[in-house]
């Protein structure tokens, strides 16, 4: 069971390592929705997200036999950007399972911070499969993105980090959901330290596995052919399994949002707070503007703006639709 308590300590352990990302804010943005918005812009963070947090804490907390055997993960790109940097700094070696699908960017600047690469088609391969028996052949220590303690804690800092800078509580917190680490993290965080904060959860509709199991109280699988989003982090087959109680336990709903609108949020992202963020970190304010009457409920709301690692020309690419 991961409590506040564990979330305190991989704050301890982190802060000698991490600053905190600031919070944002836009009138034009509070005009638009009806409430005070305030973006967390984990955007900014090492690495170009919030997986360094969890990342990072998953290191740290190894053994030292684990740490000279080295890690090994799988990635949709920005947790392996983020493991391969923490793998670095501690001098652990990284080995990464990703996909044949990743950004060119994304790629690159993995394997510039010294990560093996190991890539593989998910039309015929599973990454999981495939992790799983590098792991046994090699003995190394696997790092999932979500499906760890380690790293569910390290993501929970965030929100704790957000209630020391507004220095008051928001009535709500959107989080994007992918595999679901990171909203399991704030959403304990932020339920232990005040049970009336609202935590809604956040995907695209076109990949929406959380909120189809959120809303039945079970896992349920979504097939890579039909999700189709520009959202690419956030493709995420089901919900964690380790993550999916905590979800279920502290989150009170589940949101949608479009690709058109994750594109307009894009561009209001750069026109008020002059920030260059991936489709996935644009998501929370996208389902903002879908969700007017949702917003106006609220008088203050943190959008946690989870990554912007991307090129200019997919950037470019992305807000042409």
């Amino acid at each position: 069971m991961i409590t506040l308590q564990d979330i305190r300590v991989a704050k301890k352990r982190l802060s000698p390592y991490l600053s905190p990302t600031p919070i944002l804010h836009s009138d034009v943005v509070d005009d638009l929705v009806g409430a005070h918005v305030s973006f967390k812009a984990e955007s900014l963070q090492l690495t170009g997200s919030f997986k360094i947090r969890g990342a990072l804490n998953a290191l740290l907390s190894l053994s030292d036999d684990s740490k000279t055997r080295g890690v090994i993960a799988y990635s949709s790109g920005n947790h392996g950007k983020a493991l391969a940097y923490a793998g670095k700094l501690l001098g652990v070696r990284v080995t990464l399972v990703l996909s044949n699908t990743i950004s060119e960017q994304k790629l690159t600047s993995i394997r510039s911070l010294g990560a093996e690469v190991q890539i593989y088609d998910p039309v015929h391969e599973n990454r999981v499969e495939v992790t799983d028996r590098m792991s046994k052949t090699r003995g190394l220590a696997i790092i999932p993105p979500y499906e760890l303690a380690e790293v569910i804690t390290g993501q929970g800092t965030c929100a704790l980090e957000i209630f020391e800078q507004l220095k008051y509580m928001p009535d709500a917190i959107f989080i994007p959901i992918g595999g679901g680490g990171l909203i399991a993290g704030m959403s304990i965080a932020s339920k232990e330290t005040n049970p009336d904060v609202e935590i809604v959860g956040v995907e695209p509709d076109t990949a929406n596995d959380q909120q189809i199991s959120f809303k039945i109280k079970k896992r349920v699988r979504i097939e890579d052919k039909d999700m189709n989003t520009i959202c690419e982090g956030l493709r995420t087959n089901e919900p964690g399994e380790l993550a999916f109680p905590y979800i279920l336990r502290n989150v009170d709903s589940m949101i949608t949002a479009s690709d058109k609108s994750v594109r307009r949020a894009m561009r209001l992202i750069w026109d008020e707070l002059k920030l260059v963020v991936e489709p996935a970190g644009a998501l929370t304010l996208a389902s903002l503007l879908e969700n007017r009457e949702l917003a106006k409920s609220y008088k203050s709301i943190v959008l946690v703006v989870c990554g912007g690692n991307i090129s200019m020309d997919d950037y470019l690419v992305a807000l042409d639709g």
